[in-house]
């Protein structure tokens, strides 16, 4: 640590969420001394090397990083473009320092071997799964705990968005289009709340918007005893983005969040067998909660996991978990 501050690398600037995590991390002033980032491709550095934030910190080498002749680094954030997400991981796992792993979880095994490897050397890892520390998912867990929701019957949970021709392109790059790079963070909040599902079924269409050949209009059906949850990633959708939203029913009552972001907007209805034909779901006071700073609450997380503060995390390193977690995410895939 320099000065009491933890000494961070991020390892690639290639993943969409590198300059949000990046500029969290630079706010974060007291908690983190951001060393640099390695980025190898060409193509990325010359496209993002003079914008911001990645112009407001160092270019290094692997070479400096691994051997520490630049700082002693406490922990790396790998946010290379996502096909290298894995093996990046597992080369800078050597270190045996904690690592915050950009998503998804790859298309095979090699993530599964990580896990073990990171189990076996007792290093923590920390997906990059954001709507994990979205607080209004916090609440909706509170509620769960707290039963007002009851036995949950199902979620719906849609990840939607806008993109242009180029950028559903890229979605071929991935078996599973949308779903593998957008669905996988809603697959996260269904295991997260359900479970592992009974079976699971997927949807992997083309919409053949503007003569454009994409996975892009995608569902996963996931069964369970008392219902089926659903999980819909699609790029092609006007205001997408608006319509991000999960919704949790359950015997005692449901809640929606919609959007989930900018702004994030959540309802709960009470089951009390009154007014069936009315709207009767009433806001959450949000207020109180940083919504303003999409990666404040993973990237304060890390921080603890870092200082082994496990105590203070909101969401617990589970190796058990994120492996149950790339297995759905390889059945929604139909791998």
């Amino acid at each position: 640590m320099k000065n009491n501050k933890i000494n961070v690398t991020m390892v690639g600037i290639g993943h969409a969420h590198a300059a949000g995590v990046l500029e969290e991390l630079l706010t974060q002033t007291t908690v983190f001394h951001v060393t640099g980032f390695v980025e190898s491709n060409t193509n990325i550095l010359n496209q993002k090397r003079n914008t911001a934030p990645f112009n407001k910190v160092p270019l290094l080498t692997e070479e400096d990083v691994l051997n520490n002749k630049t700082y002693e680094i406490d922990a790396f954030l790998i946010e290379t473009e996502m096909k290298d997400l894995i093996s990046t991981a597992r080369k800078y796992l050597r270190a045996g320092v904690p690592l915050h792993l950009d998503k998804p979880t790859g298309i095979d095994k090699n993530f599964l071997i990580l896990l073990e490897e990171a189990k076996k050397l007792h290093v923590p890892i920390q997906m990059g799964y954001m709507y994990r520390y979205n607080p209004a998912v916090f609440i909706a867990d509170k509620y769960i705990k707290e039963n007002r929701i009851g036995d949950i019957c199902y979620i719906h949970a849609f990840m939607d968005t806008e993109l242009e021709i180029h950028q559903r392109k890229s979605l071929n790059c991935y078996p599973g289009g949308a779903m593998y790079v957008y669905g996988c963070h809603m697959l996260d909040i269904v295991l997260r709340f359900m479970g592992q599902p009974q079976s699971v079924r997927s949807f992997i269409k083309q919409s053949g918007f503007n003569s454009t050949e994409a996975d892009d209009s995608t569902l996963t059906l996931l069964e369970y005893n008392r219902g089926t949850s659903i999980v819909a990633a699609s790029c092609v959708d006007a205001n997408g983005y608006g319509r991000r939203q999960i919704v949790i029913s359950g015997s005692k009552g449901t809640i929606e969040i919609k959007p989930l972001e900018n702004p994030t907007k959540m309802t709960y209805a009470e089951r009390d067998g009154k007014d069936e034909y009315k709207d009767k779901a009433s806001y959450i006071d949000l207020s109180g909660y940083n919504f303003d700073r999409r990666y404040y609450y993973m990237i304060t997380d890390f921080a603890y996991m870092i200082q082994r503060r496990f105590d203070k995390m909101i969401f617990q390193m589970d190796y058990e978990y994120e492996k149950k977690l790339h297995v759905l995410l390889m059945q929604a895939i139909n791998l």
